[in-house]
């Protein structure tokens, strides 16, 4: 009898836990139920303060729009909300169906800065130029725009005349340019030396990984060896597909980890590794890589500093380490949205807030001059006494000519000049061979 007791006694007790666990649940539950709803009261409260009190009509379609727009800014740098013009372009982009001006653009706070003009393209032919910041696509500011969302404003269909208002220096330029089909080599290679080669990769397209290991082929038949040194150029290089960088990092590596990707959803979790190939070159690279490298040039670097098979030079990278999947909805408008993280093989992240960090900075000449300039205004604010003896209008004249009195950057993106001419004017590429040089046995 007592046996059956007990036997109740520990039923019942499960029962009355498992029945407060429960209600402690849903109480939980409703709270955050209660929580989201008063938020969504709160949204439709101001909503209707908007449509009904603001001095002018608004449409009720572009304020949602407007609205779901904050909530994604809000997020990371990489999502976005994509009203069904913005997302029947990207569509159509995807399907090839769109074509550019010849350009390759890095982020700049005031819109987007050119860093290359391909060979016979419509930027070419209209003179742009390496350097110049556009700041204007068809009348619309680029100034505080997403980076992917501004780049995308360049492409369009073919024949189609796109208007761009530039700064060059002090003078602000107009140019009107027909997009066209262009051609951009993935990748650019000199023998620098016996044994010692450089190679720039400017983006990783379908086919860049097999552009990379044809041209390391061609670089050791020049050589008539094995290479022994190896300058890897990623500085300005937006990313593209996976697959590529992989295989970029599968040349140097064996069956190890290259790069993880984690996110809330386990099913979006992946793990890539290399294949073991007794042909992978063994040696290690330097890394060049600045501001404008980014995503899937930012596997390939973070993914060979991560195993000790490379040192990187120049400036932090852009930090974009995410990935984004698409919902699209009824009205033709989609939802970007970064579901997971790409993680490198010592578990660090690739941080939107910090990008990988180089061994050696070495900034671009114009970052470095800008830097020089505000250590000496900070040197004249610390010393208080002389505050006052600073001559603002010469130091006005001064801010004005810290951009225009710099070296022009087209040497480093003139593919056809030498490395050895290239590197005078280019101090992070002189950063990059002078590794080698030190490391090299005295005679």
């Amino acid at each position: 009898m007592r046996r059956y007791l007990l036997s109740f006694i520990v039923v019942f007790g499960v029962f009355v836990l498992a029945t407060l666990a429960g209600s402690f649940c849903s109480l939980s539950a409703y709270a955050a139920g209660r929580d989201v709803y008063a938020a969504w009261d709160t949204l439709a409260q101001a909503f209707h303060e908007v449509q009904a009190r603001y001095v002018e009509e608004k449409d009720a379609t572009s304020l949602v729009y407007a609205a779901l727009g904050g909530v994604v800014q809000a997020l990371d740098p990489h999502s976005a909300f994509l009203d069904p013009e913005s997302y029947r372009e990207l569509q159509e982009q995807e399907q090839d169906r769109y074509f550019g001006i010849g350009v390759r653009v890095a982020p700049d706070p005031a819109g987007l800065r050119v860093v290359e003009v391909l060979p016979d393209s419509p930027s070419r032919h209209h003179d742009l130029q390496v350097g110049d910041l556009i700041v204007e696509i068809d009348g619309a500011a680029l100034a505080g725009e997403e980076f992917e969302l501004a780049a995308q404003r360049i492409s369009g269909p073919r024949g189609q005349v796109v208007s761009l208002q530039v700064l060059r220096g002090e003078q602000q330029l107009g140019f009107e340019l027909a997009r066209d089909l262009v051609h951009v080599p993935a990748v650019w290679s000199e023998l620098v030396a016996p044994g010692r080669a450089y190679l720039a990769l400017v983006h990783f397209q379908e086919g860049s990984g097999d552009q990379f290991q044809a041209a390391l082929r061609e670089l050791e038949q020049q050589n008539g060896a094995p290479l022994q040194e190896l300058v890897l150029d990623l500085r300005d290089n937006p990313g593209g597909l996976l697959d590529e960088a992989i295989q970029v990092v599968d040349t140097f590596v064996g069956d190890v980890p290259i790069v993880a990707t984690r996110g809330r959803d386990a099913n979006n979790d992946d793990q890539y590794r290399g294949s073991p190939d007794p042909q992978d070159l063994d040696l290690s690279p330097v890394v060049l890589i600045n501001g404008g490298s980014a995503s899937a040039s930012e596997i390939v670097a973070g993914a060979l500093d991560a195993h000790q098979r490379a040192t990187l030079v120049g400036t932090p990278s852009y930090g974009k380490g995410s990935v984004q999947a698409i919902w699209a909805f009824e009205d033709g408008s989609a939802l970007k949205l970064t579901i997971s993280r790409y993680y490198l093989p010592d578990d660090r992240p690739i941080d939107h807030r910090e990008g990988l960090q180089p061994a050696i900075l070495v900034r671009a000449p114009q970052e470095q001059a800008q830097l020089d300039l505000l250590d000496a205004l900070q040197r004249q604010v610390e010393g208080a006494a002389t505050l006052r003896s600073v001559d603002q209008a010469r130091l006005l004249h001064t801010l004005q000519q810290v951009e225009t009195s710099l070296p022009d950057p087209e040497p480093r993106r003139s593919w056809d000049l030498p490395v050895a001419e290239r590197r005078l004017r280019d101090p992070q590429l002189a950063a990059a061979l002078a590794v080698f040089e030190q490391e090299a046995p005295a005679p």
